[in-house]
């Protein structure tokens, strides 16, 4: 099933989706800061097709197909969105920007950080912020030369509220932080635009048999 036009669209078009999008953000937007959540579940969307032609093919339930028939697939797809859920609650809590390097990131979290905690300090060498009345010391992750960094606590379990009201004040203060101009949203275009002109190609030279694939994969 691996060549077939219907695979090779099904695995490449959720894929090239998130790679435009992410690529367009990171070149031509204002840093986009998310949850890991977030971050994890678009990430998921756009490897569902592999799954679908990977694992779900492998272990695909026959017998539940005989019965359920094309209904089949919404039972494997709810049982894909719960396992997804399942990693994300089970990971610690953190930030993502996209289009914003690790030392770039630093100055906004500090006023962030302060409008919860107005004593909040800066580390500026170990790239950490310490908040002493609510007892919180976050960190950033990320390369200086790469345009996406991250932020955790060293403390478990915080208040899912303490993550939210973080992520909106972070938000407003990156909206008006100086960015370097970067060019790391150029390569996720590139392969975006490959995978994305493969599928077009699949679908003008093959749409017979890219609609005898779909109906093959549905009905088992």
């Amino acid at each position: 099933m691996w060549f077939e036009p219907f695979s090779i669209v099904l695995a490449l078009l959720p894929l090239a989706s998130y790679l435009l999008l992410l690529g367009a953000i990171r070149l031509f937007s204002q840093p986009l800061v998310t949850s890991g959540g977030r971050d994890l579940a678009a990430l998921s969307v756009a490897l569902v097709g592999w799954v679908a032609i990977g694992p779900m093919e492998l272990f695909f339930p026959g017998a539940a197909a005989a019965t359920l028939g094309p209904y089949v697939w919404l039972c494997l797809l709810l049982f894909f969105i719960l396992s997804v859920t399942l990693v994300i609650l089970s990971l610690p809590p953190r930030l993502v920007i996209y289009g914003a390097s690790a030392p770039e990131v630093l100055d906004p979290l500090l006023e962030a950080a302060r409008r919860l905690d107005p004593a909040s300090q800066l580390d500026r060498g170990e790239r950490q912020v310490w908040m002493p009345t609510l007892k919180i010391r976050l960190r950033v992750d990320g390369h200086h030369n790469f345009d996406i960094s991250q932020i955790a606590a060293f403390e478990q379990h915080l208040n899912p509220a303490f993550w939210r009201q973080l992520l909106g004040g972070l938000r407003h203060e990156i909206r008006s932080a100086p960015t370097a101009s970067r060019w790391g949203g150029l390569g996720m275009l590139a392969f975006g635009m490959l995978f994305l002109g493969g599928v077009l190609l699949v679908v003008w030279l093959q749409p017979g048999e890219l609609a005898a694939g779909f109906r093959q994969w549905l009905w088992r």
